[in-house]
């Protein structure tokens, strides 16, 4: 049989490669399988909560403000976790380990509160850490906003509004270094 290509007059014999067009699709299928995963595993993990997550003070004393509730239990010394009305069970307890309020939440909710407590006290680190995940992420294509949004937040809670935001805009810098991965 004989082919002609778009771009040559030329008939030849053999039809064109189609190796670099299946390769092409057989990257992306891989990619999407990979996303289909995280969602899925996303999806269980906010349907099962099953992770212990932790609340800060102002958290805590933030919500039992909202619900006039005492923040120390009556005649003590004890912080109080309980919002709810008495006789009602409350998802909060107190970890005598730590001595904050802890609940059930979903595991992936749990390791961004771990994160933030962690950039708190690591911020320097933090910003390379989180520079390194902007770098793997532009190779997974994750969209950048997502991760800047979640920078800023995390920052922003850890260090206060405007070192937070500042820290946070620096380690945005790890975007164009991912860029730079797929060619070496």
């Amino acid at each position: 049989m004989i082919y002609k290509t778009m771009n040559n007059d030329t008939p030849h014999e053999n039809p064109p490669s189609t190796s670099s067009c299946q390769t092409k699709h057989g990257s992306k299928i891989v990619v999407a399988i990979l996303w289909a995963i995280v969602l899925v595993y996303v999806l269980i993990d906010q349907v099962t909560k099953p992770c212990d997550n932790f609340e800060t003070n102002s958290t805590r004393v933030a919500r039992l403000t909202k619900a006039h509730s005492p923040l120390t239990n009556r005649n003590s010394t004890i912080i109080n976790c309980n919002s709810s009305k008495p006789g009602v069970p409350s998802p909060y307890h107190l970890s005598l380990n730590d001595g904050r309020c802890h609940f059930l939440d979903a595991c992936v909710n749990t390791l961004l509160n771990t994160f933030v407590q962690w950039v708190a006290l690591n911020p320097a680190l933090g910003a390379v850490v989180t520079a390194l995940v902007y770098a793997i992420a532009c190779v997974m294509f994750v969209p950048g906003s997502i991760l800047t949004l979640g920078a800023g937040a995390s920052f922003a809670a850890a260090l206060g509004f405007s070192l937070g935001v500042l820290v946070g805009s620096i380690s945005v810098w790890g975007r164009p270094w991912g860029q730079l991965l797929p060619f070496f």
